[in-house]
């Protein structure tokens, strides 16, 4: 075995260690969990579409989304001339692949899940970049977001903060309510929307019993014959 197939031997099993670690970090800091059935968010705001906020200083939008299984999806800074293009697709946009990058945004669909708690939705969602630096580091992130509820097509985005693992340690950066600008969200009719599927599913520790996630799964399989 020659030096280079050494290397690259190497390289993967610290990747697989670290990735683990990470993988922990995420499942300590994940305090909203999948369950099986209706979240009864339905009853309280429209989720036949998505959600929509403009920000006029840079010319970009925010897209939340919201599904009745819990599910709870987001893009960032979609620049206002890609979403008013003839060309626009909420779906095709969620299938890009781009990677995500700390030094800049994409336009890559998250995932997460979200709880109804009164007249407030609290949702977490997630993604997992991979630093390639000298130090080696693989790094979660949570964002956790407040919404009031206004009425039945409008909420307001008043609050979140971030939870940050890097290699299974932990900082926080956190925007309390009284720090944060609210943000408007309003609703916009879909009928076709991305899929509130995520590999997230698969997780058994993102769900409140093995029991609701094996149930999820036998619905699945038998809605897809």
């Amino acid at each position: 075995m020659n030096n280079k197939v050494i290397y690259y031997t190497c390289f993967v099993l610290f990747s697989f260690v670290v990735s683990g670690c990470a993988t922990n970090s995420l499942h300590r800091l994940s305090d909203i969990k999948y369950h099986y059935g209706s979240t009864g968010l339905s009853d309280r705001v429209r989720l036949d579409g998505y959600y929509i906020y403009h920000d006029n200083s840079s010319n970009t939008c925010d897209i939340a989304i919201f599904y009745e299984d819990g599910a709870f999806a987001c893009f960032w800074d979609i620049s206002d001339e890609i979403y008013n293009s003839l060309g626009f697709n909420l779906i095709k946009l969620a299938e890009k692949k781009e990677k995500y990058c700390v030094k800049e945004h994409n336009w890559k669909l998250s995932h997460g899940v979200y709880i109804l708690n009164g007249n407030y939705i609290e949702s977490n969602w997630h993604y997992l970049c991979y630093l390639f630096t000298p130090l080696f580091k693989i790094h979660w992130i949570i964002n956790k977001d407040y919404w009031r509820i206004i009425d039945n097509e409008t909420i307001e985005h008043v609050g979140g903060y971030g939870l940050v693992s890097y290699n299974n340690e932990y900082s926080y950066n956190r925007k309390e309510f009284d720090t944060i600008q609210s943000q408007t969200f309003k609703f916009i009719p879909m009928r076709n929307l991305p899929s509130s599927y995520s590999k997230y599913r698969k997780k058994s520790w993102m769900w409140e019993s093995k029991e609701e996630m094996d149930m999820y799964f036998k619905d699945r399989e038998k809605n897809e014959h």
